[in-house]
């Protein structure tokens, strides 16, 4: 009997290392059989956040699910689907999904958001995965960086944004001109436009004045090299950052392509402040016409990479808020004929028609700082964000039946 059983399992054996392709199936057939049963009759604990099924190794259906979201711009419809079909409870803004080694947890309920980033500020941090992701790109900058790093780069760059240096508008003035000239139809008429565009072109242009004393003209160029490279740049690092356990497989030949000349846009200006005097550069800083914040960097530090890496980060930061914030709230205001009414007349009760207006006239107008305040709070300025915990910790909220108990997280190898 002994020696019938070993040599059918010897036939076995050599049947399947003929067909590797039912060996595959087989065992991808268990894999699925396991996550099935496991979710079924043995659900996550209430003490951690509702599990998100996969039913491929590593997660790899979920992570292909995100890509796909993420290259369509509907990374909200998925965020939505995974909280109402897998969150617990009334409360169901908190689940975690299992990707190849790391245990993730998506949230968008806003104690464990405040938690996060302010209560208990340090028990998270973007860690050194993100770090590594993002390095290309942005460096050791305020945005990639932990610890004593971030700390010494915030203090770089923080006394560089006094308000008498954001109270000039003559940066904004003539790009917005430009702006309204494409909004108007060749003959100054009325013209149905697509804002958004134009708007992520305007911001990078007043962002690069500003930083660097020189705009791009985009708006005037919408294949301008630096542009369009910057825009690839941002593109691929999303890819790379929702890719997970697939990362390795992310073709980054056009990401290093644009960093490349993203890197010698901005090294050109390094250099030739570098170049100046110290004297100089004092005596800039102390000239509101030709002040940049890049003469300003260059007396903090002499070195080229860390200036480098300050710019991108600034950059970064100033062209998507801003370029956000100007569409939503143009979306909005467009369905509001009454309250483009009222933002007119304050405007007009503050200026006459053609004035220029400063940054006092700004302050003053309530109605538009409302305005501002809540496509803030309807679309705010960073739609999602990421951490690591740097220890055993907790977030307030996911836990129970009901989704208001605290979680235990672990921390991240």
């Amino acid at each position: 009997m002994s020696q019938l059983n070993l040599w059918s399992l010897e036939n076995t054996a050599i049947s399947l290392l003929q067909h590797p392709s039912r060996v595959v199936a087989a065992l991808l057939t268990l894999f699925i059989l396991r996550r099935a049963i496991i979710r079924f009759f043995f659900p996550a604990p209430f003490t951690v956040a509702a599990r998100i099924p996969t039913y491929l190794p590593f997660g790899i259906d979920f992570i292909a699910w995100s890509i796909y979201h993420n290259a369509t711009s509907q990374d909200i419809i998925l965020w939505n689907k995974i909280f109402w079909r897998y969150g617990r409870g009334s409360l169901p803004y908190t689940v975690e999904a299992v990707l190849g080694p790391d245990h993730v947890i998506f949230t968008a309920d806003h104690e464990n958001i405040k938690s996060i980033l302010a209560l208990q500020f340090s028990d998270y941090g973007k860690g050194a995965k993100f770090h590594r992701d993002w390095k290309e790109f942005l460096g050791d900058s305020t945005f990639a960086t932990d610890g004593r790093q971030w700390q010494d780069a915030r203090h770089m760059i923080r006394p560089l944004f006094l308000r008498e240096r954001i109270e000039g508008l003559s940066v904004f003035e003539k790009h917005t001109r430009k702006l309204l000239r494409l909004f108007n139809g060749p003959n100054g008429q009325r013209n149905n436009i697509d804002v958004v565009n134009p708007f992520f072109r305007f911001t990078l242009d007043v962002a690069t004045d500003f930083l660097l004393g020189v705009g791009v003209n985009s708006l005037d160029n919408p294949k301008e090299k630096f542009a369009v490279a910057f825009a690839e740049v941002q593109k691929m690092q999303r890819l790379i950052q929702v890719s997970g356990p697939l990362q390795p497989l992310v073709s980054k030949v056009s990401y290093r392509a644009s960093i490349k000349i993203v890197n010698s846009f901005v090294e050109q200006f390094i250099n030739r402040t570098l170049s100046l005097p110290i004297s100089e550069l004092e005596n800039l800083a102390k000239n509101d016409k030709d002040y940049t914040f890049l003469s300003a960097l260059a007396l903090h530090t002499r070195d080229p990479a860390i200036i480098r890496d300050q710019l991108v980060a600034v950059l970064l930061a100033g062209r998507d808020t801003t370029a956000g914030t100007l569409s939503w709230a143009i979306y909005e205001l467009s369905a509001r004929p009454d309250v483009v009414k009222k933002l007119r007349a304050e405007i007009f009760s503050k200026l006459k028609p053609g004035d220029t207006p400063n940054f006092a006239d700004l302050k003053s107008m309530k109605y538009l700082q409302a305005i501002l305040s809540e496509t803030l709070r309807l679309y705010p300025i960073i739609s999602f964000n990421m951490r690591i915990a740097l220890k055993d910790t907790t977030l307030p909220h996911g836990g129970d039946k009901d989704g208001f108990q605290p979680i235990s997280v672990k921390k991240t190898p």
